[in-house]
């Protein structure tokens, strides 16, 4: 008898092993701060702000705030118990001073709209699959906007309103099905057809940015880019449990989700991701790929991996890192080759590049010149040049030199020779300047007398 209970009781979970539960997220509750703007009070606005249009009806309970300040467009929904207190002095009171966001009605087929509390918050879940199916229970909260749309009718497992103790459960058979997942190798649970395209629409509204180079679009989202890695199951051996992978997943950080791509085939999709994408995911993908292909009790063959690219800092850093490599290089090269240049060219190999600048020789030799003075000598460079100096008066045919003699001087006269021979060509020429200029009187006078 026991055996058979707990038989009983093992067929039982095994059944309900495959169920998720579907809760509604989005509600009316103006005390809820996933309503108010930056989720938080606004010191500086004059009390309660309402948004200035709102689709959705808002109830209000019991309420005290300084000042209300209502919407252009809107509805609001007050029972028995309804009350609003206003307090001037009121500080203290929870909504005095918040500003609402809009409370709209949300499409049920918006995936933002759902959180799978078996598995919360779980990025690697294909949009198609974060809605409702068959085989999930749903739950809407209080306060929820769950005006239960005809989508449903039919393609859920069970529906529960209300919060707590006031948590009902509905069994109309218009609304619900009783769905069980009872294939080992695991259920569909997404979306085809019309629906899928549906679930799209409010996908491509949705301004979605991907951190990583070559993202891959994995099945179920709607061909968007994705970060991360996939492992693609093709076939089946007996023996497959789409449990056991489920369990060999935990093994795993980053998040990750195994499911069937269609109603109409049997491959098995497993998604590796993150929610800030580091790279974790793609090398969980790939070690998961391996350990598959190692391990025969998996019962599996035919496996796919395509993995996305690294994050995108760090190919931004293997870009500079390039850049930098290749300018460098290329700069060093230049000034190779310069060098090379410079020691090989015979323009360069000529030319004397100490008498390219004034510097380099001293401005004596620029301020040379030639006169009497007793003071001065020709030296230059530590050496005497004054031969080569008094020799420039012989070098040309002068009649106030016919009469001197050549006395070209050497490197070793001295100082005191050159300056005797300075004194003894002034005086020949002043004689000669003399003789000149009586001549010239002559022929002046002798001239004035024919004139007379």
């Amino acid at each position: 008898m026991n055996t058979q209970f707990f038989i009983i009781i093992f067929i039982f979970l095994a059944r309900h092993s495959h169920s998720y539960t579907k809760v509604w997220v989005f509600n009316s509750n103006i005390s809820d701060p996933q309503n108010w703007v930056n989720h938080g009070p606004h010191q500086t606005c004059p009390g309660l702000t309402f948004a200035p249009e709102n689709q959705a009806t808002i109830p209000i309970e019991q309420i005290k705030v300084k000042k209300i300040i209502l919407p252009k467009f809107g509805s609001f929904q007050f029972d028995a118990n309804s009350k609003i207190t206003f307090d001037e002095n009121g500080k203290d009171d929870v909504l005095n001073c918040v500003k609402l966001k809009p409370i709209n009605e949300v499409s049920w087929l918006d995936y933002r709209a759902w959180n799978n509390t078996n598995d919360p918050d779980n990025p690697a879940i294909p949009y198609d699959e974060r809605i409702p199916s068959k085989f999930d229970d749903v739950e809407f909260p209080k306060y929820s906007l769950h005006e239960v749309p005809h989508v449903i009718v039919g393609k859920v497992k069970s529906v529960k309103f209300g919060q707590g103790k006031n948590k009902q459960e509905i069994w109309r058979p218009d609304l619900t099905r009783q769905g069980e997942c009872e294939d080992h190798t695991g259920c569909f649970r997404g979306s085809e057809g019309i629906q899928y395209d549906k679930i799209c629409e409010i996908i491509d509204t949705i301004n979605a940015t991907v951190d990583c180079a070559n993202p891959i679009r994995p099945k179920g989202f709607c061909n968007k880019p994705r970060c991360g890695g996939t492992v693609l199951i093709e076939t089946l051996k007996p023996g497959f449990r789409l449990d056991k992978i489920n369990e060999k997943l935990k093994e795993y950080s980053s998040y990750s989700y195994a499911g069937k791509i269609s109603s109409s085939s049997s491959t098995i999709q497993v998604f590796f991701t993150e929610k800030s994408f580091t790279g974790q995911s793609i090398v969980d993908a790939t070690e998961f790929y391996n350990s598959l292909r190692k391990d025969s009790s998996c019962f599996c063959d035919n496996l796919k991996l395509e993995t996305s690219g690294g994050p995108l800092y760090e190919q931004s850093e293997l870009t500079k890192n390039a850049l930098s490599v290749t300018f460098g290089t290329l700069i060093g090269a230049i000034v190779i080759l310069g060098l090379l240049f410079i020691v090989y060219s015979p323009t360069v190999t000529n030319l004397n590049l100490g008498n390219r600048f004034l510097g380099s020789r001293p401005l004596s030799t620029y301020m040379m010149h030639y006169d009497t003075m007793e003071d001065r000598s020709c030296i230059v460079d530590g050496q005497s040049v004054a031969g080569s100096v008094l020799e420039l008066n012989r070098a040309f045919e002068n009649p106030l030199y016919e009469h001197a003699h050549s006395s070209r001087s050497t490197s070793h006269e001295s100082i005191e020779s050159v300056r005797l021979g300075h004194n003894t060509d002034f005086d020949v020429v002043e004689v000669k300047e003399e003789s000149i200029m009586k001549e010239v009187e002559e022929i002046e006078e002798e001239e004035l007398l024919k004139d007379l």
